[in-house]
């Protein structure tokens, strides 16, 4: 394979770093320059703008101009008289501006006009480009103008002529630019003569070591780098190259020997290589079988722990709503015939008339309402757990899918209140052919997994719909969300973002394996950040053949 030639020499970096350095001080003065003559000219130009108007206003006040005019009041001035054009041009110093600048004969110094009595008598101010006015915008005189008597009768404004400052502010810069690319071409040809010493010494060196590198190890230490009237540090350079040559002839004998022992090595080395391959393949077919049997156990020990918390879930379930059912039934029965018994003496002439006595009634009245009330919650968390734990039924059986869900969220309301808004939008949907049971604990793992992705307050979207042959459950935290790379592991039995003792990881696994089983499914959208969103997908037509 060629190597691509480097275009890069050191002859082009020294002779650019010559320029380079002479190119900003003369970059640099220019600008200089060019910032003085700015700051020059607009100090001239304010001056002059000055001494015009004063000039003016005290021809004006003193009367010399209406006598140089023959006028009685300036506001007879004659604008196109000659006589007023040759004393304005005295005046604003045009003759002596265009003696010194002859190119600008044909323009004006400074824009004069005069005000009297509101009313402009003289102006010969000409319409320009108002980008051109540039810096000289604000060099403006404005003078006022007083009778014989004193009294205040209009004023004078003097402006600059932008066009006459431009165009000998351009001739300056125009004389500024024609040094700069003076000096520029000087520092250049000095920068060519400079790096001749110290290029041409370099060229010698790299032709000799090039002869070197072509040439075998013997001829090279035989050859000796000589160069033409180096400098100092050159000829350090070529010394040490020579050095390094005699010293590669010396190793060389070492090297050699070394390499024959390097091979001896290697050789050994190849036929432990070989047996520990052999060892190697053994044992990662021994660690395939292991992690086999592991995932293998710890599918079993998800499915035994589900199958056991969920039989122990039903029982504890139906012994724990048949026990409270009978007194539960007694307390409300007792509370509904006091809220009767309340009811039919409320009325009474003798209680409404007795202030103490019509005041312990009504406190009756609304602890029995707070009786009544605690009877209804406790007989809908029973009829939920009902529902919710119909575990040891072998067959599948129509159910309504938005009852269970209704039941889930009964169960994990003191999970959810004050902290986590539920938002509950149910579609009519049919009944479903399902293990009702296990439905509900994949919606309860996914819940639950809701609420403690969500940090504070948040939100929580359930949606049921149905679409062609399916039925659908969309389940919406606002919490953290999953990160994309996640989202692929999070059915893996063991996988878990909690901390440790949180949990085991398995409640994924499982309601998975149930949506499996239901032939079904549950898709994952998520955005860290912005929560998640789990869908289960339910068939409408599902015999479990």
């Amino acid at each position: 394979m060629n190597k691509r030639r480097n275009r890069r020499t050191l002859r082009k970096r020294v002779r650019n770093a010559l320029n380079f350095s002479a190119f900003l001080p003369v970059a640099f003065l220019s600008a200089l320059v060019i910032g003085l003559l700015l700051i020059i000219t607009h100090g001239v130009a304010g001056f002059q703008v000055e001494a015009v108007g004063t000039i003016i206003q005290n021809d004006i006040n003193s009367g010399n101009a209406l006598k140089i005019l023959g006028l009685q009041h300036i506001s007879e001035l004659d604008p196109k008289a000659p006589v007023t054009e040759q004393w304005l041009d005295e005046v604003s110093l045009n003759k002596v501006f265009r003696e010194y600048f002859s190119f600008t004969r044909n323009e004006r110094v400074v824009f004069i006009t005069i005000t009297v009595q509101d009313k402009i008598v003289y102006s010969n101010e000409e319409p320009v480009n108002r980008d051109m006015i540039g810096i000289y915008r604000s060099v403006i005189s404005e003078k006022p103008l007083f009778d014989m008597a004193g009294l205040p009768i209009g004023s004078i404004k003097v402006q600059i002529n932008p066009i006459f400052s431009s165009i000998v502010m351009g001739g300056l810069l125009a004389a500024v630019a024609i040094f700069g690319l003076c000096a520029l071409l000087v520092s250049k040809i000095l920068g060519l003569l400079l790096a001749i010493p110290i290029i041409n010494p370099i060229r010698q060196l790299e032709i000799k070591m090039k002869a070197v590198s072509d040439g075998d190890i013997e001829t090279a230490i035989h050859t000796e780098v000589v160069l033409k009237r180096p400098l100092r540090e050159m000829e350090s350079l070529a010394d040490s190259t020579n050095t390094i040559i005699r010293k590669l002839h010396d190793y060389g004998a070492v090297l050699e020997n070394q390499n024959k022992l390097l091979e001896e090595q290697k050789e050994t080395v190849e036929n432990q290589k070989d047996i520990l391959e052999s060892q190697n393949a053994e044992l990662e077919m021994q660690n395939e079988e292991l992690i086999n049997s592991k995932n293998k156990i710890q599918q079993q020990q998800g499915q035994l722990i589900q199958s056991e918390k969920m039989a122990s879930v039903g029982m504890l379930t139906a012994a724990i709503t048949h026990e409270i059912n009978t007194p539960m039934g007694a307390i409300n029965s007792n509370a509904q015939l006091e809220d009767m018994v309340l009811e039919s003496i409320a009325g009474n002439r003798i209680i409404q008339e007795d202030e103490e006595l019509s005041s312990l009634f009504a406190r009756l009245k609304e602890v029995n309402d707070i009786n009544l009330i605690a009877c209804d919650r406790i007989i809908e968390i029973i009829k939920s757990l009902k529902s919710f734990s119909r575990l040891d039924q072998a067959e599948f059986q129509e159910a309504n899918i938005n009852d269970g869900i209704k039941s889930v969220l009964v169960l994990t309301r003191n999970l959810l209140k004050n902290r986590i808004t539920v938002h509950e939008d149910y579609a009519e949907l049919p009944m479903v052919k399902c293990f009702p049971g296990q439905l509900n604990q994949v919606i309860m793992n996914i819940v639950v997994n809701a609420s403690q992705a969500i940090e504070g307050e948040g939100d929580l979207y359930i949606r049921t719909y149905q679409s062609e042959n399916n039925v659908y459950i969309a389940i919406k935290d606002t919490g953290i969300g999953i990160r994309q790379e996640d989202i692929s592991k999070l059915f893996d039995p063991g996988y878990t973002t909690k901390g440790v003792g949180v949990g085991l990881g398995l409640g994924l696994y499982l309601s998975y394996n149930i949506m499996q089983g239901h032939k079904g499914d549950i898709t994952v959208n998520s955005e860290v950040g912005k929560g998640a969103e789990f869908i289960l997908r339910i068939p409408m037509v599902n015999d479990r053949t």
